[in-house]
């Protein structure tokens, strides 16, 4: 095994040795550690990263975009939750911080979140050797990228309608709407890369009202992705231009978009009035509201729904103390989320038995009518602890790796597999979730991606690579 991967480990290690002495000190070596992975990844001190293509023009390949923002959701968002604990409102020491037990939790709870984005990064790395495609895209010379991936976007797009209609599709219908906007956001960056007006217009009437119906559902995820994803496609060509406007989007997506989308669940998600008046209604509370409200608001979303470390902290200190590890039932019940229910039509819903396991646990109160499901690395430690944790992450960022060299091999390199291919079927990889939900995805977003390659195969729309080796 190559010795640097114990570089990843170091944070891990110190911040378990100081644990037991200093919390504070632990909770800074373990945050600080996840800054540390990102230095010792990106810089290629641990592993050479590929050098197929320039690393800019590798921002779609896991080890990259869906590495930052796996890990700094989990790992690096907890910061504010600390500081609130240590009593800060932002950078002003407001109140007495919180007892020393629970200053303890959170230490422990950001050791684990430092050993699972060790564990993560070691398995995305291991097997990272990118080869030329097995298979490459057959168009006619005159056809454009930006082109092919429009067309590609229409086909989900009739794909999603035409699964509406048939029974015992929903995995697939779920996976085509994705593939759809991504593959919608794909051809609007491509167009304005190559300069297609007709299609910059077009595509971006699209990228505009997919944006909309994002701001109107309430849902600041998706609003905030196909932004980043188009500012990653704009990158390697318009970096000034991304740079600029980077501190505003960040402004934007961080103070704006939480507080909008915030009075827009509130009002529209309880039935009070329909999305559209409640966008209106969010609109203008936001243009009249003085940045002390912006701010207040904000520091609750960046101590309470940024980060999930509060809710990690109840399962860490009730498992396995009061409830015992749920090893067997997490993994059986991942395993009967796949067959479709067609075939199985007892299968048990997939949020009720994740509920069940956090109202066993007490994480939150039965019939409060929240929806509190684990996120990944949770489960994992609900599994088996530490050890879970590491087994769990570990092999996530494998087959994150493997699945991502598997597109790119399939579908015609990197554009198209590792950016469209990859981030639409294994979208929930970027955030994570609870273990059932990730493995009925991985299975069916795997079967999905098979067909795809059976049908474009039949249609001699992929043909194999003549310089394949």
């Amino acid at each position: 095994m190559n010795p640097r991967y114990l570089l990843l480990y170091i944070p891990v290690f110190l911040s378990y040795l100081l644990h037991s002495t200093d919390a504070s000190m632990a909770y800074w070596v373990a945050w600080g550690g996840s800054l540390w992975i990102y230095l010792v990844t990106f810089t290629g001190t641990v592993k050479k990263l590929p050098n197929d293509r320039p690393v800019s023009a590798q921002v779609f390949r896991p080890f990259f975009i869906v590495h930052l923002i796996f890990s700094g959701y989990m790992a690096v968002t907890s910061v504010f939750s600390y500081m609130d604990a240590m009593g800060y409102l932002y950078l002003d020491k407001v109140k007495t911080q919180e007892s020393p037990i629970y200053i303890s939790s959170i230490a422990y709870c950001q050791f684990l979140y430092c050993l699972g984005h060790a564990a993560y990064v070691h398995g995305l790395l291991l097997f990272l050797e990118y080869k030329k495609p097995k298979y490459v895209i057959q168009v006619s010379t005159q056809t454009s990228i930006s082109q092919l991936l429009f067309f590609a976007a229409l086909f989900f797009f009739v794909g999603s309608i035409a699964f509406l209609f048939i029974p015992g599709t929903a995995q697939f219908l779920i996976q085509f709407q994705l593939a759809t906007a991504v593959f919608g956001v794909f051809s609007f960056g491509y167009s304005i890369l190559e300069r297609k007006k007709k299609y910059i217009l077009i595509t971006g009437l699209l990228f505009a009202y997919g944006e909309y119906q994002a701001l109107i559902s309430g849902w600041k995820e998706f609003t905030v992705l196909p932004v980043l994803l188009l500012g990653a496609i704009l990158w390697t060509y318009h970096k000034k231009i991304i740079l600029i406007a980077s501190p505003f989007m960040l402004f934007l997506f961080l103070f704006i978009i939480p507080y909008y989308t915030g009075i827009v669940r509130q009002l529209s998600w309880s039935g009070e009035v329909e999305s559209t008046q409640a966008a209106a209604i969010a609109l203008n509370r936001v243009s009249n509201e003085n940045l002390d409200g912006l701010l207040e608001d904000n520091w609750m979303f960046l101590t309470h729904r940024l980060s999930e470390i509060q809710m990690f902290i109840v399962y860490v200190n009730r498992v396995p103390s009061e409830v015992p590890y749920m090893t067997s039932d997490i993994l059986m019940q991942s395993l009967e989320t796949i067959p479709p229910r067609i075939l199985y039509p007892n299968k048990p819903i997939p949020e009720n038995i994740i509920m069940d396991r956090v109202y066993k646990i007490g994480a939150v109160g039965s019939g409060t009518g929240v929806s509190a499901k684990p996120a990944f690395i949770a489960d994992a430690y609900i599994v088996r602890g530490e050890i879970g944790v590491f087994c769990a992450l570990f092999l996530l960022g494998m087959f994150i790796t493997f699945i991502s060299k598997k597109t790119e091999s399939m579908f015609g390199g990197y554009a198209i597999g590792s950016g469209c291919i990859f981030l639409a079927l294994y979208y929930i990889l970027i955030r994570g979730n609870a273990f059932e939900y990730v493995a009925n995805t991985i299975f069916w977003s795997t079967v999905t991606m098979y067909l795809l390659f059976y049908l474009a195969r039949q249609f001699n729309i992929i043909v194999r690579n003549p310089d394949y080796e």
